[in-house]
């Protein structure tokens, strides 16, 4: 194969200059020490131990070219890789081979590198294909961007190497079609990315972009610099409808001395598939929640500090800030935890008690209203609570977790797929959340930069009354006043509910509920800036 080096020796690689980092996703299954990091992250090294061909394996080393393209002489932990390989008439790798370069390039993040990989009998043939069609491309592009395309798109003729190859290995292991390498040299799987006119470029992209913000999250971990406690670690969750869907832990938090320096906490939670497969992860999309039980009652488990709803079909990992609920576990030492959650599979849940270098802390914590059917009756009893600030407070907030749920009894398709409205007072003071979101088409796809899992295999698109399947659901929070009476009502765009049944239910609907836990959180000292 000729190669016109010469007239593309100016185009030598060069990265973006995006953060690097290694993975603690895998640490939070092998109990090994959190790794430090520092503020800035520089370049990570590449990893010799762990490769393999199996998902979340250390991707091992291998060459493309033009030009020689050593990953483990270039990987830094700062751009993810994209293979798409392709043998015989398999829908999605050679489809995305006889795409444009221009066209596939241009919808991925721009930390993204491109690996053509032909196993077809004419891999020789094909590769010098596509690589003049890299040089005819570079051609029209200016100098600046002919060196970022030149140092993102690389090609491999897999068929002259072997399953002993590590690129071999992969193709041989898992067959044509694409796969990614993360930022943190792990091999990862591509899900549901075909329409019924071939690979659709934007999923393609959405896998990217997730695992860039992956990538962030593990980052902001790394820079809490936290003590980390484990509650659950890859638990067999057994799922269901009776008692298996709740597990329980005790654990020993640290102790009042390291607790009293926390004002910081943070939950991560890891929704694993058997034998990290994501062909055995559950099909539906659940509810997850994580309570504190009493430490004079363990066995009454109610106060929920988290909550996230898994995806279909799919693994999903998430650090979530939980900062508001530290006076749940300031006691320190042995505390019960419950995990409620229907589907069954592997959790693991592990905490991080940090310090933001503020004097501002959560001291105290006060119950307020629960969630409940959602049907006209739903504010009947719901009397006004009188806010009682624990000695040393000098500001409260309020803390609301709250999804709705059901769909198809009533002509709203509450409380799912409507804007489900709750509204705090105080004197003349409101607080409202409301979810105009729920119903759309695409309210929860736009949202995979914010931590939704991409390419479920469900309905996971659509806007949700609070949430979306695979993501967590983060607390709404707003400051309030420490003295008075606070009040709660909840409606449908803003009025009361009233539903309307359907004339004919359909043999899916379920009733509508709402599920909700607020408290008043008390602070002491105030935020540094």
């Amino acid at each position: 194969m000729k190669l016109h080096f010469s007239r593309i020796a100016m185009l030598v690689a060069c990265h973006a200059c995006i953060p690097a980092l290694p993975s603690p996703v895998n640490d939070i299954i092998d109990g090994e020490k959190d790794a430090q990091s520092d503020t800035e992250p520089g370049p990570i090294p590449f990893v010799q131990d762990g490769v393999g061909a199996a998902w979340r394996d250390h991707a091992g080393d291998f060459i493309a070219e033009p030009g020689r393209w050593h990953f483990s002489r270039v990987f830094d932990g700062r751009f993810n890789v994209l293979v798409i390989a392709s043998e015989g008439h398999d829908r999605v790798g050679s489809v995305l081979w006889s795409m444009p370069l221009v066209d596939i390039l241009s919808a991925l993040p721009k930390n993204t590198h491109l690996i053509f990989a032909s196993n077809d009998l004419d891999a020789a043939e094909k590769a010098e294909t596509k690589q003049q069609e890299l040089f005819s491309w570079l051609e029209k592009l200016t100098p600046e961007d002919a060196r970022d395309v030149f140092s993102r798109i690389h090609v491999i003729d897999a068929k002259s190497t072997t399953k002993d190859d590590w690129m071999g290995s992969v193709v041989y292991a898992h067959g044509p079609g694409v796969f990614m390498i993360s930022r943190a040299q792990e091999l990862r799987s591509v899900a549901n990315v075909m329409t019924s006119s071939g690979p659709d470029l934007a999923a393609l992209a959405r896998e990217l972009v997730a695992l860039n913000r992956e990538a962030e999250d593990q980052q902001a971990l790394r820079n809490l610099d936290a003590f980390s406690v484990d509650v659950f670690k890859m638990h067999p969750h057994l799922g269901g409808w009776g008692d298996g869907a709740n597990s329980f832990a005790e654990i020993i938090l640290p102790s009042n001395e390291v607790l009293e320096h926390a004002n910081r906490v943070h939950v991560e939670l890891l929704l694993a598939c058997e034998g990290r497969d994501e062909g055995t992860c559950p099909a539906w999309d659940r509810t997850v929640q994580l309570f504190v039980c009493d430490p004079l009652e363990p066995n009454t488990c109610e106060h929920e500090i988290a909550r996230w709803i898994s995806p279909y079909h799919r693994e999903g990992w998430w650090l979530t800030d939980i900062s508001s609920m530290l006076p749940l576990m300031h006691s320190g030492g042995p505390v019960r935890f419950r995990l409620l959650h229907h589907n069954g599979q592997p959790i693991s849940v592990r905490l991080h008690f940090s310090n933001d270098g503020s004097s501002k802390r959560p001291i105290g914590i006060q119950k307020l209203w629960r969630g409940g059917v959602f049907n006209a009756d739903y504010n009947q009893g719901r009397e006004a609570i009188a806010l009682k600030a624990p000695e040393g407070a000098t500001s409260a907030q309020l803390a609301v977790l709250v999804t709705g749920h059901g769909f198809g009894k009533d002509t709203l398709n509450c409380a799912e797929f409507c804007n489900h409205t709750h509204y705090f007072g105080m004197g003349t003071s409101t607080w409202g959340k409301r979810h105009p979101e729920a119903g759309s088409s695409d309210g929860c796809l736009i949202r995979v930069a914010e931590g939704v899992v991409p390419n479920q295999w469900g309905t996971w698109y659509y806007g949700r009354g609070g949430w979306c399947p695979g993501q967590d659901v983060g607390w709404w929070t707003v400051d309030v006043p420490m003295v008075g009476e606070m009040t709660y009502e909840g409606g449908v765009n803003d009025q009361a509910y009233v539903p309307v049944l359907n004339n004919n239910v359909a043999p899916n609907a379920f009733d509508s509920n709402i599920e909700m836990t607020s408290y008043i959180v008390y602070y002491e000292g105030k935020w540094s800036f």
